[in-house]
């Protein structure tokens, strides 16, 4: 947005005939160039460092082996840290119906799977109706 600024003053600075105009448009250019430098530096301030891929593994793992230390933390950080690792999005939360079912993390839903109460082995009796002797 600002260099489509810039480029639109610099038009208008060339084609203006009055010396004037040119050193206001010159002017304007200039706090313009400022303002992308400035703007500039504190988007490398603020940019989150990478983490690493050992310490991403480490606090998934260390999430894994004991979540409720995380939730029962004094810590904010720690809540937070709970919640991103539980939950894929936000929780949905309605005015009038409350909290909405949130999506889980894929963990929890792999660990869904190994549940043993929805084991999914036949009966003794077989799948097909079954039929009179003869």
């Amino acid at each position: 947005l600002i260099d489509h600024k810039i480029s639109g003053l610099v038009e208008k600075m060339l084609n203006s005939p009055s010396q004037t105009l040119s050193s206001v448009y010159e002017r304007e250019i200039e706090k313009l160039e400022n303002e992308k430098l400035l703007l500039s530096e504190k988007s490398t301030k603020n940019a989150r460092k990478p983490t690493t891929f050992e310490r991403t593994y480490r606090t998934a793992l260390k999430f894994i082996s004991n979540p409720w230390k995380y939730w029962d933390s004094d810590d904010p950080n720690d809540k937070r840290t709970f919640l991103r690792m539980v939950f894929c999005d936000r929780v949905d939360y309605l005015k009038d119906h409350g909290y909405r079912t949130a999506k889980l993390a894929l963990i929890f839903k792999c660990l869904w799977a190994f549940d043993s109460h929805k084991c999914g082995l036949v009966g003794p009796e077989g799948l097909e109706p079954p039929t009179k002797r003869l």
